[in-house]
C-alpha cells in the first residue's frame, strides 16, 4: 500500500491519521462526557482528567500534522453520482471536523489554564494559555462542551454521508478509507 494519496485512494498515511485521531477522538468524548457528568471528585477522575488532558494534546498535534499531510497529498475524487450540494456539505463537513478538532484540545488547555491547573504532556507541563480566572474558565468549559456536541454532530453526519455512499450508491468510498485495504 502506498504511503502517499493518489486520485484513486487514500494512501497509508491518511488512513493512519484518520482512523487514529477518529478512535482518539471517539474515546475522549466517551470519557468527557462521563467525567463531566456521572463523577465525583476523586484520584480516579484526577487520573481520568491527567489522560484525558495529555491524549487532547495528542489530538492537537496530530491534527496539525494531518493539515500539513493534507496540503501535501493529492486529494481522491469524489465518488458516486454527487450532486453539488453534497460535495458542498461533503467539504464542509470536513472542514468542520478541522476546525472543531483543533478547537477542542485548544479551549480544553485553555479551560485547564483558567481554572489554575496546568496542562501535563507526558511528564512535561506546558505552558498555560490564560491566566487564572473563574469568568474565563465558564466561557472556555463553554465552548470546550459546545465543540463537543457538534463533534457529534459532525460524526453522525459523516457516518450517514458514508453509509449513503455504502447503501446507496454501492461505491468504493469506504473501502478507499479502510486500512489494510487494496483497491481493485
Amino acid at each position: 500500500m502506498a504511503i502517499k494519496d493518489t486520485l484513486k485512494t487514500f494512501g497509508a498515511g491518511s488512513k493512519f491519521l484518520h482512523w487514529g485521531i477518529g478512535l482518539l477522538v471517539i474515546g475522549l468524548l466517551a470519557v468527557g462526557f462521563f467525567m463531566a457528568n456521572f463523577m465525583e471528585p476523586s484520584q480516579t477522575m484526577f487520573a481520568l482528567y491527567k489522560w484525558h488532558k495529555q491524549l487532547g494534546i495528542v489530538v492537537l498535534i496530530a491534527m496539525v500534522i494531518r493539515m500539513v499531510w493534507r496540503m501535501m497529498n493529492v486529494r481522491p475524487a469524489y465518488l458516486g453520482p454527487n450532486k453539488k450540494w453534497e460535495i458542498v456539505a461533503a467539504k464542509a463537513v470536513h472542514y468542520l471536523f478541522y476546525a472543531a478538532l483543533i478547537a477542542m484540545p485548544l479551549s480544553g488547555w485553555m479551560m485547564s489554564s483558567a481554572k489554575g491547573f496546568s496542562v501535563s504532556f507526558f511528564g512535561m507541563t506546558l505552558p498555560n494559555f490564560i491566566d487564572p480566572s473563574d469568568e474565563m474558565a465558564g466561557l472556555t468549559r463553554a465552548v470546550h462542551a459546545y465543540v463537543a456536541y457538534s463533534l457529534l454532530v459532525l460524526l453522525t453526519l459523516h457516518v450517514g454521508g458514508v453509509l449513503k455512499h455504502v447503501v446507496i450508491y454501492k461505491d468504493q468510498t469506504l473501502r478507499r478509507m479502510l486500512p489494510f485495504v487494496k483497491m481493485k
